[in-house]
């Protein structure tokens, strides 16, 4: 017995074929054959995430570079020596940006 593995890529191809050739002829005819149905059609599906996600990216396009409302609160509250810096929040948004840089 010999065994090729050949056989069902030969019979895929005469189907195939066959599907094909009655295409054809269903439109040589007018007809609208049942075989046009098995052609695969191109779709393009976009995931609800990947939609939130760039409806976001284009929200943040829209927001200022700088705010300057805050650089004005801070820059009031440095002047007046009122300006304190939390050593723990500083070091762990540091941190975070590093991570964030890390994997991004």
């Amino acid at each position: 017995m010999k065994i090729s593995g050949r056989g069902d890529l030969q019979n895929e191809a005469l189907y195939q074929y066959q599907q094909a050739e009655s295409v054809q002829k269903g439109k040589a005819k007018g007809e609208k054959p049942e075989a046009q149905s098995l052609i695969p059609e191109d779709k393009v599906s976009i995931s609800i995430q990947s939609r939130d996600i760039n409806i976001a990216r284009e929200a943040i396009k829209e927001l200022p570079e700088i705010r300057e409302d805050r650089v004005a609160e801070v820059k009031k509250a440095v002047e007046s020596g009122t300006y304190r810096v939390d050593a723990e929040k500083l070091a762990e948004n540091l941190a975070l940006d590093s991570l964030v840089n890390i994997f991004v």
